[in-house]
């Protein structure tokens, strides 16, 4: 049997790099290389990426990113060695950082064969086109790529935003969707991928993302990561999109649903790589080997499907802010907002 990560792994293959349920900030500058991170490009002239809100909020460099390739496909039971390089360290003093490994599968998942951001609107996205421009083969293709689906999108804005997050001194202009975070107030979409979602990890709502590993500073915090994965654990919404939790849901009529969890096993959760600041190189040390890039094995499961892409978010803040909690909190939430915000723009 073939996983075929392909059609989409290697085209797609997301750098996506945001923070986490408790970080504070998002820097840029993760490349996957191995399967080859498309850092949002498909084909074309030129050496920048030619539309960089294609599928997903990368806030790479415009020269990252590999073009698009034949479909790749993978053995169950075999392993893939999944590489990157990160330019803003990991288990480094100098920077709290986390290293999420996803994949998701889908029948409408797909390259697309033009570079153009997938249109918002449900009698568009899914235009097709024969034969396919990008092999010339006689064959009906979609037209422009997709990770999630345009209903995820569209729950997404309908929704309400967690009010309960730290977003520090941010002034959200009473933008209130899960589309509006502290990183993008804005609201600023790229393919149909949820800013909220994107941005903290681990969700609280359902995704069609499961999570592969967690490479981590502290293990101390693998406990809390594997049990709050979707992997393991089920995750709720309201038949009313707006609304984000039970409460609010049943007080305005709506129902509370409970979407199972993926009942696969939890992500692997390991130390992440040694890596220093300012540097797209390799590792200092991974498995008593020095001087390569820093990696992750990957069995591949058996999950068969001929459409799939694999994410890598690479989470970070600085060293010297504390995203567990300051003064003994559990986590850094909204108590934390504004005038009593610890950093400041």
């Amino acid at each position: 049997f073939f996983f075929p990560l392909a059609k989409v792994m290697n085209t797609l293959k997301l750098s996506l790099l945001f923070v986490l349920a408790f970080a504070c900030f998002a820097f840029a500058d993760v490349y996957m290389h191995n399967p080859r991170g498309s850092n949002n490009r498909l084909n074309g002239e030129g050496q920048n990426v030619q539309n960089n809100a294609r599928m997903c909020d990368t806030q790479n460099n415009d020269k990252g990113g590999y073009c698009w390739g034949p479909p790749l496909y993978y053995y169950v039971g075999s392993h893939l060695m999944i590489e990157w390089t990160a330019q803003h360290a990991c288990n480094n003093p100098k920077v709290h950082c986390n290293v999420v490994i996803q994949y998701m599968c889908g029948e409408e998942v797909r390259d697309g064969t033009v570079t153009t951001t997938i249109p918002d609107n449900e009698n568009e996205y899914n235009e097709q086109v024969s034969p396919n421009p990008l092999t010339g083969e006689d064959e009906t293709v979609y037209v422009y790529g997709m990770h999630e689906d345009y209903q995820y999108y569209q729950d997404c804005k309908a929704r309400h935003r967690n009010k309960g997050l730290f977003t520090a001194d941010q002034n959200m202009n009473n933008r209130n969707a899960a589309i509006n975070t502290r990183q993008d107030n804005n609201g600023n979409r790229r393919g149909f991928e949820c800013n909220e979602e994107r941005d903290y990890y681990p969700y609280w709502h359902p995704t069609p993302w499961k999570d592969i590993a967690i490479l981590v500073d502290d293990k101390e915090n693998c406990e809390y990561f594997q049990a709050e994965s979707q992997n393991v654990k089920a995750k709720n919404y309201c038949s009313i999109p707006e609304h984000n939790n039970q409460y609010v849901c049943m007080e305005n009529g709506g129902t509370w649903i409970q979407r199972s969890a993926w009942g696969i096993d939890p992500p692997a959760c390991e130390e992440s790589q040694w890596t220093r600041t300012n540097h797209l190189g390799n590792a200092a040390l991974h498995n008593d080997h020095e001087g390569y890039a820093s990696s992750y094995n990957w069995t591949i499961p058996n999950d068969i499907h001929e459409n799939c892409v694999l994410r890598l978010r690479y989470n970070i803040s600085t060293g010297d802010y504390e995203g567990w909690g300051f003064n003994g909190s559990d986590f850094v939430n909204a108590s934390w907002n504004n005038d009593l915000s610890p950093v400041y723009q």
